[in-house]
């Protein structure tokens, strides 16, 4: 029997964030898997569960064979610092552009990089990354999302959570759901900013009545049952390497509607949600451009199944959770061990 790798997980490792959430999943998996020797070094905001892996913060490994590490690919020339060791980042990345500097240390560094979605490895094969890219999607905790029973409401409440920013694409919902539901107090859209501020320009002068913003961080446990009491999320992004919050609403049962050209696309389609039209955007940072009118159609049309074809739309909560069923952390962590013991091999 092979000895057990040596695995540096350097990560987020947090339950109150989509991405620390990750890093959490990963600890979890990796631990209790016999053919790894575990250190993790969390970052600083990790410390609401550092005594859940107090055995393993401080192991000491005394050589390290994997580093398995959640970055921006900025620091891939890290891994210099190693020999003989596989570095593989699992990296985001919500920009058209890279430094050249940047993609020459990936290709000369590191074994391989994992990302969340076809659309962000397509996007880093144009900035000329020629080392294996590997395509494995985020993992979601399926024993805190999950749905709940519920009746029909006599209201209809889409939902958006997480960061709101030009990035995601705030103002543009705010326009297209302002513009289509106007003041009908039966069509709801709930804004959950877990900003520290809240760039106030995002936001139109007159905000509708039916429009609800709440602007601060919530618990886990609130934010699931937010989610629950809505009927679908929404998430009209100019950039997303994939779109945790999304699947997350899934895994409670909500269809998404979200941007055709992003991350989202990895999982959302015409049998869990709706899919809205972008064009190529003049923006230096952002690629694409949620069309405004698409947004529109495609907020109503959502609305327009739910109360008229009510068999169709629990058709696409089903499927929205038969998917996320299939981004749970057990299949997540069995991709990376296969794949970290297929490149352990191609050290450099």
């Amino acid at each position: 029997m092979n000895p057990p790798l040596n695995l540096m997980i350097h990560s987020l490792v947090s339950k109150n964030s989509s991405l620390g959430n990750i890093g959490y999943l990963w600890a979890k998996y990796f631990q209790n898997n016999p053919g790894y020797n575990v250190c993790l070094m969390a970052w600083k905001e990790s410390a609401d569960i550092k005594n859940e892996f107090s055995k393993i913060l401080n192991k000491g490994l005394p050589a390290i064979d994997v580093w398995l590490r959640n970055c921006d690919p900025a620091i891939a020339f890290e891994s210099s610092k190693a020999t003989n060791c596989a570095f593989i980042p699992f990296v985001y990345y919500d920009n058209k552009n890279i430094n050249k500097e940047i993609v020459y240390n990936i290709n000369k560094y590191t074994t391989a990089l994992v990302v969340p979605s076809k659309f962000t490895r397509n996007r880093f094969l144009k900035f000329g990354v020629k080392i294996p890219i590997e395509v494995i999607g985020n993992p979601v905790d399926l024993q805190v999302f999950k749905p709940i029973q519920k009746c029909k409401p006599p209201t209809f409440t889409f939902i958006n959570y997480g960061e709101q920013s030009q990035r995601k694409g705030t103002d543009i919902l705010l326009k297209a759901f302002q513009e289509e539901f106007k003041n009908d107090q039966n069509i709801i859209l709930e804004l959950l900013v877990s900003n520290q501020y809240f760039v106030t320009g995002l936001v139109p002068k007159d905000v509708n009545q039916n429009v609800h913003i709440s602007i601060g961080r919530i618990s886990q446990e609130e934010l699931v049952h937010r989610i629950n009491l809505s009927d679908c999320f929404v998430a009209f992004t100019r950039e997303d390497s994939f779109g945790m919050c999304g699947l997350e609403s899934m895994a409670c049962g909500l269809p998404v509607i979200a941007s055709k050209d992003s991350g989202y696309s990895e999982y959302v389609n015409s049998s869990n949600g709706f899919s809205v039209n972008c064009s190529l955007s003049k923006h230096p940072v952002y690629e694409y451009e949620p069309d405004l009118e698409h947004c529109k159609i495609v907020l109503r049309e959502a609305v327009n199944q739910w109360k008229n074809n009510f068999e169709d739309w629990q058709k696409k909560q089903t499927n929205a959770i038969l998917t996320a069923e299939k981004y749970n952390y057990l299949e997540f962590g069995s991709k990376f061990d296969s794949l970290i013991k297929k490149l352990k091999n191609l050290t450099k």
